[in-house]
């Protein structure tokens, strides 16, 4: 059968020969006749269906010109994220010893992510998320409170790619497609078209657990308070979007000495809550610990701007203003600090006559002695 001799400069001497049979490759070109292109036969129909689709969008209007304009550029949309929140809260007495008090917080987060292949990779979303609450508390003596309490939080996710329905089983040629959206297409070290996840899946928690843990965490033997930690971590293991559980956790870390785990929790409820006053306070003690006084200061002074009255933030930001140097500030705090503690004492009293203690009015019984303007 012979042999066949190979030349070309990528051959060691010029020339490479090897026994037969031989491998001829030609370009498509002088192969077919047909410019140097894979021919359309040789292209899986549904791959021909699917660059077809994807170079005039076609099915569906485009959101930007065709993509076989330009090669190299493509101007799309931009994502769009806007946050609704609604709150609201009802308190009544519908006895002279009994107290009805009703809360509801609502959000709504309705978005559209953009993306390179627009609309094909492009979803629309809406994340809307609800908690309630409602508390009955009976004064049955001056020494005997009973409260009753329960919670509810819900979490509705949508999530609908713009490509979806548009019958890509006979558009594509693809019969066995589970799924009326577009496929997703790899491309090694490029971006490939494809479809964003079409998904709707719901979160409806009872904040039983939650609500138990802060009745047992109020009381100061050490096994009812395990108890109350053992709770919590129930109810964020249900829900790991209860921000407020994870910041309790983070609080008995701290008060376990336990700094990186406070850190750990507190860190993760500012990521849920951004606006969380009492987050960023927390965690800005634990900063003073790990002796990071400029971080702390920053969310001291933004905890102070959500809760202006809160006593405690004005108390630490006096004795961060006093470390620093920054005596006139410092002064500033203090004044603020006495003045929203005076309120609060004279708010103990009113709510000492109803025999109610509410936790605003107990977040300054474990502060040290008031810093004084002369110190």
């Amino acid at each position: 059968m012979g042999n066949c001799t190979y030349t070309g400069p990528q051959y060691k001497g010029g020339s490479l020969t090897l026994p037969a049979p031989c491998l001829q490759r030609q370009n498509f070109a002088s192969e077919y006749g047909n410019g140097n292109k894979i021919p359309s036969g040789m292209i899986d129909p549904a791959a021909l269906a699917i660059q077809k689709y994807v170079m005039t969008t076609a099915g569906y209007p485009a959101s930007v010109a065709s993509y076989a304009v330009n090669n190299f550029s493509l101007l799309g949309p931009a994502s769009t994220n806007p946050f609704l929140k609604w709150f609201g809260r009802w308190d009544t007495d519908l006895a002279a010893n009994n107290r009805l008090t009703l809360t509801e917080t609502e959000s709504d987060n309705p978005a559209f992510n953009a993306a390179i292949f627009c609309p094909l990779n492009c979803q629309n979303g809406d994340v809307s998320r609800d908690n309630a609450a409602i508390s009955d508390v009976w004064t049955i003596t001056p020494h005997v409170i009973n409260e009753a309490r329960m919670g509810f939080t819900d979490q509705l996710n949508f999530f609908v790619p713009q490509s979806a329905n548009h019958n890509y089983q006979s558009t594509l040629d693809l019969p066995l497609l589970q799924a009326d959206v577009f496929p997703g297409i790899g491309i090694n070290g490029f971006y490939g078209p494809g479809s964003a996840s079409h998904s709707i899946y719901k979160e409806f928690v009872f904040g039983a657990h939650f609500e138990l843990a802060e009745v047992l965490n109020t009381s100061q033997d050490p096994v009812v308070k395990k108890e109350a930690e053992q709770e919590f971590r129930t109810a964020v293991a249900e829900n790991p979007q209860d921000e407020r559980a994870i910041c309790e956790l983070a609080e008995i870390a701290e008060t376990k000495e336990d700094t990186q785990q406070a850190y750990d929790d507190y860190s993760k409820a500012m990521a849920l809550q951004a606006g969380d006053a009492d987050a960023k306070l927390g965690l800005a003690k634990v900063l003073i610990e790990m002796d990071q006084p400029d971080k702390a200061l920053l969310l001291l002074e933004s905890s102070a701007q959500l809760e202006p009255t809160n006593s405690a933030v004005h108390y630490r930001l006096t004795t961060l203003y006093r470390k620093m140097g920054r005596v006139d500030d410092a002064k500033r705090e203090i004044q603020q600090y006495q003045k929203y503690k005076e309120m609060k004492e004279k708010l103990r009293a009113v709510y000492k006559e109803l025999q109610i203690q509410p936790a605003e009015i107990r977040a300054d019984d474990n502060l040290e002695e008031a810093p004084s303007e002369k110190k």
